[in-house]
């Protein structure tokens, strides 16, 4: 499937990708503001680049064990994202990958993961309670900026560094 393929499909409700995809393309779902349901292939291991960007009605969505990678804006401005299971094979959250989730509620990251990026989870008002697997060892630069209602956060053990503005506002 290439690149931002339904762009902008503002009647499309659900879809189902059919078992053979690894990888969602980048913007491939971007601005499918009527998107409610997605079924994700098992096999899947990548979610590019703003894939969800702006899908407003995308409630919850199960991520597929073996899911490795989320990319960089992959679910920017899905903001009535409230539910998420993070399988225990994602490795990296690219950088403002739940920009403005107003909706989130919580974040249980997996012990897989390495990496956070900066941003990642910027403005998600709703979000209370996050818990950051053992080995994390940066948080970056705003990774949970402005997220207003955070009452509970759990460092890592081999937490190194927590870098400028990465809790600011919360």
């Amino acid at each position: 499937i290439g690149r931002s393929a339904f762009l902008g499909c503002k009647g499309l409700v659900s879809v189902t990708l059919p078992g053979t995809i690894t990888e969602i393309p980048e913007s491939l779902f971007s601005v499918c503001i009527s998107l409610s349901e997605v079924n994700l292939p098992a096999q899947l291991k990548r979610i590019s680049g703003n894939a969800f960007f702006g899908c407003i009605k995308l409630i919850s969505i199960d991520l597929p064990q073996g899911l490795e990678i989320i990319g960089e804006g992959a679910f920017l401005l899905c903001r009535g994202l409230g539910s998420i299971t993070f399988p225990d094979s994602l490795l990296e959250i690219g950088s403002s990958a739940f920009w403005e989730c107003i909706s989130l509620t919580s974040a249980k990251l997996p012990d897989s993961l390495r990496s956070i990026g900066k941003y990642a989870f910027y403005r998600c008002t709703s979000l209370l309670n996050v818990s950051l697997p053992d080995g994390l060892e940066i948080i970056p630069e705003g990774a949970f900026f402005e997220c207003t209602e955070l009452i509970s956060v759990k460092l890592p053990a081999r937490l190194k560094s927590i870098e400028p503005t990465a809790f600011s506002s919360c």
